[in-house]
C-alpha cells in the first residue's frame, strides 16, 4: 500500500524557526554591543543591549499561542531598528549585510499576508529615505550611496523570488495534505469494508486487519508465519496454490471466489483479489490479499442454481454448464460427455413406503452421485428421479467407466429398503454441429436402450 506522507505543520514550522533566530542573533546582539561598547559607540551599544533584553523577555513572556503575535512583533521590530543602525553607522559594510536579507525571509514567514509587506516596505522605505537624505547631505554615511541603490534593488528581487517559491511550497504544501487525507480515508474505507491481509513471498501471513480478526476469530499471533493457503477450505486451498501464488508474478494479480476458515472450523466466502507489493525500490516484498464477505450472496447464488431435495445442481445450472462444455468442443475440440442416470422403479418405491421415503432415497442417491464424481464434473438433478452428470474433457471410454463405477457404487449402497435399488445410464459424447437438444437426445435414446436391456446397465449411443 502506499504510504502517507509526513508534512510538517505551519505551527512546528515556525516554532523551530523562532528558536533558531532567538539562538542565533542573541549572541551576535550580545558580541555586537559589545564591539560598539569598546570601540566607544555607546549609544549603538545601548540600542543592542535594550534590543537584546527584549528579545530575552520575549523568550520567556510569550512562548505561548496568546503571546505569539506579540512575539512575531518583537522579533522583527528588534530587526528593524538593528536594519536602520546599519543604515546610519555603515555596520552592513563591514559584515552585517545579512540582516537586510534575512529580515524579509522571517518577515513572509511570520507573517504571511499583507503584514509581511508592510514590513519589508518600511525596510525598504527606510533605505530610499538615507538614499534622500544622503543625497540632499542632510546626513553623512560612511559609505558610498550606490551601494544603497543595489541593496533596494536585491531586496525587492528576494522578495519576489521567495515570495514566488513560498508559493509553490505552500500550493504543494496543501496538494500533499490533500492528498494524505484522500489516502488516508481510502485505508479507513479498506480496512473498515475490507478484508486485508499481508504476506511474505512465501504467501506466509505477515499482518491481518482488525476487520479479519473479528471476522475470523482468530488471533494475530494465530496467524503469524501461517500459509495464506491453509487458511481456505478444501478443494479451494489446492487451487489457490497453483492459481494464485505460482501464477501470479507472470499476470499480475488473481481474482477468485474463495471458500475460507473461520477459527471455529466454520467457514465463509470471500471475493478475494491479491497483488503483489512493492518497496520503495520497487521489489517485491510480498502479496496484499483483500477480500469482501460474499457469504450472503454467494447463498443466494447457490440457492438458485441448487435442488432444494438433493443439493445437487439443478437443471438451470445444467443448462448453462452443458452450453459452456459445447462451445468448449467447438472451439477447442475438447470433447465432453455426458451420462443420465434414472433409478430403476422408483415409482415402486414411492407406492410402497411413500413420498417421504421416496425424497430420502432420492437425497441418499444424490450423495452416493457425488462421493463418485470428479471436481470438475458437473452433477445435476434433471427432474423427479433423474439425473445428469457432464463431464469434461472425457472420450466416451472414460464415461463409460465412470457410469460403470457409479453403477456400481449404487448396487451396492444399502438404501435401508426391502428392495434392492438399482440405476441405468445412458451416455453420449459431443460430436461436430451439437445442439444441447441433439446431445441429450442421444444420451436419453442410450438410457431407453439400458432400460429395454433389463436395466441396472450402462449404454452409450
Amino acid at each position: 500500500m502506499r504510504k502517507i506522507y509526513s508534512v510538517m505543520k505551519p505551527e512546528g514550522f515556525e516554532r523551530s524557526l523562532i528558536n533558531t533566530f532567538y539562538y542565533v542573533s542573541v549572541p551576535i546582539l550580545f558580541l555586537f554591543s559589545y564591539i560598539n561598547y569598546t570601540n566607544g559607540l555607546g549609544l549603538f551599544a545601548l540600542l543592542d543591549a535594550l534590543i537584546l533584553s527584549l528579545l530575552i523577555a520575549s523568550m520567556f513572556l510569550f512562548r505561548n499561542k496568546k503571546g505569539a503575535r506579540a512575539e512575531k512583533f518583537i522579533i522583527l521590530l528588534s530587526l528593524f531598528i538593528l536594519h536602520l543602525m546599519a543604515l546610519y553607522n555603515g555596520g552592513f559594510v563591514n559584515g552585517s549585510l545579512f540582516w537586510f536579507f534575512v529580515f524579509p525571509l522571517i518577515a513572509l514567514f511570520f507573517c504571511p499576508g499583507r503584514s509581511a509587506y508592510i514590513w519589508i516596505g518600511m525596510l525598504v522605505s527606510s533605505i530610499v529615505v538615507m538614499i534622500v537624505l544622503a543625497k540632499l547631505s542632510l546626513v553623512s554615511i560612511p559609505y558610498e550611496v550606490d551601494i544603497l541603490y543595489v541593496l533596494v534593488l536585491a531586496l525587492l528581487v528576494e522578495t519576489y523570488i521567495f515570495n514566488y517559491t513560498l508559493g509553490i511550497t505552500l500550493q504543494y504544501k496543501d496538494r500533499l495534505e490533500s492528498f494524505n487525507k484522500e489516502l488516508l480515508n481510502t485505508n479507513l474505507m479498506i480496512d473498515k469494508y475490507f478484508i486485508l491481509l499481508k504476506s511474505d513471498l512465501d504467501g506466509k501471513i505477515i499482518h491481518a486487519n482488525d476487520t479479519y480478526l473479528k471476522l475470523t476469530a482468530y488471533a494475530q499471533e494465530q496467524l503469524t508465519g501461517v500459509s495464506y493457503c491453509s487458511l481456505c477450505m478444501g478443494e479451494a486451498a489446492q487451487r489457490l496454490e497453483v492459481e494464485c501464488f505460482s501464477s501470479i508474478d507472470q499476470e499480475g494479480e488473481y481474482n477468485g471466489v474463495l471458500e475460507c476458515k473461520k477459527a471455529d472450523g466454520s467457514s465463509y466466502w470471500a471475493d478475494t483479489h491479491v497483488v503483489i507489493e512493492y518497496d520503495e525500490f520497487d521489489q517485491k516484498i510480498g502479496y496484499l490479499i483483500f477480500q469482501q464477505d460474499v457469504t450472503e450472496k454467494v447463498a443466494l447464488e447457490k440457492a438458485s442454481i441448487t435442488d432444494t431435495l438433493t443439493q445437487v445442481n439443478n437443471r438451470m445450472r445444467f443448462d448453462e454448464i452443458s452450453q459452456q462444455r459445447l462451445e468448449e468442443f467447438s472451439r477447442y475440440d475438447r470433447v465432453s460427455s455426458l451420462i443420465i442416470c434414472d433409478i430403476d422403479d422408483f415409482k415402486l418405491i414411492n407406492d410402497k413406503y411413500g413420498h417421504s421415503k421416496g425424497d430420502e432415497v432420492l437425497k441418499a442417491f444424490a450423495k452416493v452421485l457425488k462421493q463418485n464424481v470428479r471436481f470438475t464434473d458437473t452433477l445435476a438433478r434433471w427432474g423427479g428421479e433423474e439425473f445428469v452428470i457432464l463431464l469434461p474433457q472425457a472420450d466416451i471410454t472414460h464415461a463409460i467407466a465412470a457410469a460403470t463405477k457409479i453403477r456400481s457404487a449404487i448396487e451396492k449402497y444399502d438404501f435401508d429398503c426391502d428392495k434392492r435399488i438399482t440405476a441405468s445410464f445412458g451416455v453420449s459424447i459431443t460430436q461436430k454441429d451439437d445442439t444441447q437438444t441433439d446431445w441429450f437426445n442421444r444420451a436419453d435414446k442410450a438410457l431407453y436402450l439400458a432400460k429395454e436391456n433389463g436395466k441396472n446397465s450402462v449404454h452409450y449411443v
